[in-house]
């Protein structure tokens, strides 16, 4: 049963366009933090930090997309915050508190909004354009290849946002 789950969501990561493996990262961070506050309410701390070192990592593939050069102060005040996020899910996981954690999914839900204003990226035939290599074992699992901000060179075509 699993196999068909996971074989399914691999599909959808590599049919999806830049823009929606976007939208992949952040529900995935959005789910993890979301399970990290239960588990905190359940008390049950290695679950909790399993969430939240998920959500972390999550983050730094949100933040290893952006392109700095499409807009440099943009691109820094995004980075600016996930890093703010970073630190607030270090700090909800050491003070045992929801404030952080719910911060930090009220902040992912905003950018999130954001993300859904934006259309799907120019579509290129599909011939043009290779599967996406992960970049690491969570941009496998939850949109890996993406390497774009708001502009970008996706399998050797040009698109923006």
């Amino acid at each position: 049963m699993f196999d068909g789950i996971a074989t399914y969501f691999e599909s959808s990561v590599l049919s999806a366009d830049p823009v929606e493996l976007v939208r992949m990262l952040y529900r995935g961070a959005i789910e993890a933090v979301e399970k990290a506050r239960q588990h905190l309410r359940e008390r049950d701390i290695a679950a909790r930090s399993t969430q939240l070192t998920k959500a972390g990592r999550i983050i730094v593939e949100l933040m290893h997309s952006v392109n700095k050069d499409a807009d440099p102060a943009l691109g820094q005040r995004l980075l600016a915050l996930y890093e703010y996020m970073q630190r607030r899910l270090i700090r909800g996981n050491l003070e045992q508190a929801d404030g952080p954690l719910a911060e930090v999914v009220q902040l992912l839900k905003t950018l999130l909004e954001a993300w859904d204003q934006c259309g799907p990226a120019e579509e290129a035939p599909a011939a043009t354009i290779p599967a996406p290599e992960p970049v690491s074992e969570y941009a496998a699992t939850y949109g890996g290849g993406y390497t774009g901000g708001y502009t970008g060179d996706y399998g050797g075509q040009s698109w923006s946002l």
